[in-house]
């Protein structure tokens, strides 16, 4: 096909740092996409890195369920501009190669960790606007979630039985494994993606108070036994509605690897693991975001 090259010097830091052409035929990548997670900016990013939630609105409050093991994958895309020194482009089909979401105690925020890979760039026109802010930024607008108000269960039978208080932190890393796909279409870009099964890894750092209840947690390491592990944090009430903004996670796994240190006296155990098929649900893992949204924005 054909392309205009550019010289290196001339496009400086350009972020196609060659072509400049219609349709950019690279593969484009946006890494580390990094903000503090709220009950609201999650509707948005899970849709990205999970899948289109199933809205249930109940009043003031709505429930996003999001189940990652449908039968057709339903990830949304998100579009991205970037600029250069002489042109402006916008990729308008990128797609989340993973995600992470780290809450530890202590921190004012849980944080969100996104790598998103795209499609195809094209040559902007028109630029969206510089971002303003409408309002005055209260707590009804910025619901953070907030690490203080985790809490993990963990259990071998029924899931959200067992209530452990003690949660340091623990991270969520979903990994979708997109490819692209080329082909002779004119252009030589990339018109397609391709997935695997997603896999959910987890490492859940906990505190426990004597050496009987550590014992109890590191005798199911290596012994055949799923373990189901509920991590739930919640918010500021919705409105008048009474009902609390939440996110919660539901995964299923083995334990693979079960460190453990003694910091004054107190025994934290790191417990780290991936995803595996729950039969029962139907599914490895899933969450379930509940906030005072009437639809995706």
């Amino acid at each position: 096909p054909m392309i205009d090259r550019y010289y290196p010097n001339l496009m400086r830091d350009s972020y196609e740092s060659f072509y400049e052409t219609i349709i950019v035929a690279e593969h484009s990548e946006i890494k580390g996409i990094k903000i503090p997670a709220t009950f609201e900016v999650l509707t948005n990013l899970l849709s990205w890195a999970v899948g289109a939630g199933t809205p249930t609105t109940t009043g003031q409050s709505t429930s996003w369920a999001f189940n990652p093991n449908l039968t057709a994958d339903n990830l949304q895309g998100v579009g991205a501009e970037f600029f250069t020194d002489t042109a402006a482009y916008h990729i308008a089909g990128s797609y989340a190669q993973q995600f992470v979401l780290d809450v530890v105690r202590g921190k004012d925020s849980a944080q969100m960790t996104i790598d998103l890979v795209g499609q195809q760039a094209f040559q902007m026109g028109h630029q969206t606007p510089a971002l303003s802010t409408p309002i005055s930024p209260s707590d009804t607008e910025l619901n953070l979630l907030n690490p203080a108000y985790s809490k993990s269960y963990l259990d071998t039978t029924t899931i959200g039985t067992t209530l452990s208080n003690d949660l340091e932190s623990y991270k969520l890393t979903v990994v979708n494994g997109i490819q692209q796909l080329y082909f002779l279409n004119g252009i030589l870009s990339p018109t397609a993606i391709a997935r695997p099964t997603r896999t959910a890894a987890l490492e859940v750092v906990q505190w426990f108070d004597t050496s009987t209840e550590l014992a109890n947690y590191m005798n199911t390491v290596g012994n055949g036994v799923k373990r189901k592990i509920r991590l739930l944090t919640t918010g500021p009430n919705i409105g008048t509605s009474g009902t609390a903004n939440s996110l919660q996670t539901d995964w299923y796994g083995y334990w693979k690897t079960a460190p453990f240190k003694v910091d004054k006296d107190v025994w934290a155990l790191t417990l780290t693991g991936d995803s595996v098929y729950q039969t029962g649900v139907g599914n490895s893992w899933s969450m379930l975001l509940v906030n005072g949204l009437a639809a995706e924005a």
